[in-house]
């Protein structure tokens, strides 16, 4: 029995990096997706997951789809010559109570507005790399992590703390925290942050989490892997107090096995929820690494007893509790 006989397919969703999800309720999600017209910007969607109906955002998307703006990126394909541009999506992220959409536009403007298309606030992004975001748990506020390159390091060195309920001055923490991938606010009100490491087999990952009260210290510690392997996916619950993980693991071959699990914020209790094998092209006996797909976009669903997971373009989810 693979982890595929108990995961239940929920819709179809764009292609990651062209398309992300947020679960707004058990029977909702918002979607963010290539405009129809012009794959170089993005709209957002509501996809009612019972019904399978998908309602644009009108409101919202005729004022600010304009400002959404992908990445430029050129995708090549091994054993196949040139490159094809895409356009991925921009540092983004919604609100903890799903009213406030939160993106960096054209990596130069921070910009946040309601959903309704009737409240909008911007900042400018003022640094030569551009920065991270992640929402306060109160849906308030919004912290921008600047980041700095020095010695060949990537190092967090300031969390700006701006509010979206009306114009105030930033508050600013001076940090110093290695760079990695942010997983959202703690039950302890602390940012907790992945770091990535290498692309090799490991046996445990780092995490730090850090507070925005400059008398509170950062607290760094490594957390045991089930089993050594490569660390694809993680994601924090809704209530800031557990952890899901996605594990590349076996042997370093296509298609590759993947370990799902949950866990406390200290990799304790942790409960392994099963495998999954993935897919080359279309079929998993294939030679060739094109078209290689595996499981991805993690999310917790807002009442924690239930993770969600993409893969070949399909949405599941998968009781945990």
């Amino acid at each position: 029995m693979t982890l595929f006989d108990r995961a239940t397919h929920v819709a179809r969703v764009p292609s990651t990096n062209r398309g992300l999800y947020w679960w707004v309720s058990r029977e909702e999600i918002l979607l963010l997706k290539p405009a129809a017209r012009n794959s170089k910007r993005f709209s957002l969607h509501r996809l009612n997951v019972t019904t399978g109906r998908e309602t644009p955002l009108d409101p919202f998307n005729r004022k600010h789809s304009v400002r959404i703006t992908g990445n430029q990126w050129h995708v090549s394909t091994h054993g196949v010559p040139g490159f094809k541009v895409a356009y991925w999506t921009p540092e983004c992220e919604l609100s903890p109570d799903g009213e406030w959409f939160l993106w960096l536009s054209d990596r130069s403007t921070w910009v946040a507005a309601s959903l309704d298309g009737t409240i909008q606030r911007e900042w400018e992004e003022e640094h030569s790399i551009p920065s991270s975001c992640i929402w306060l748990r109160d849906s308030k506020k919004w912290v921008q992590l600047v980041n700095q390159y020095k010695r060949q390091r990537y190092t967090l060195v300031e969390a700006i703390v701006r509010s979206v309920v009306r114009p105030s001055s930033p508050k600013t923490t001076v940090i110093k925290v290695d760079d990695g991938l942010l997983l959202g606010v703690t039950h302890r009100n602390s940012i907790l942050i992945r770091h990535s490491g290498s692309r090799q087999k490991a046996s445990s990952v780092a995490l730090s989490e850090f507070s925005l009260s400059p008398e509170r210290p950062t607290r760094r510690y490594s957390i045991k892997l089930p089993e050594p392997g490569i660390l694809t996916s993680v994601a924090l619950s809704k209530s800031g107090d557990q952890l899901a993980w996605i594990l590349s693991v076996g042997q370093e071959a296509f298609p590759g096995e993947y370990l799902f699990w949950v866990s406390g914020l200290d990799g304790e209790n942790i409960g392994e929820l099963g495998r999954i094998s993935g897919r080359l092209g279309g079929s998993q006996v294939s030679t060739s690494q094109q078209n290689y797909s595996w499981p991805q976009l993690l999310r917790w669903l807002p009442d924690g007893d239930e993770i969600s997971f993409v893969f070949k373009n399909n949405l599941y989810r998968l009781q945990v509790s």
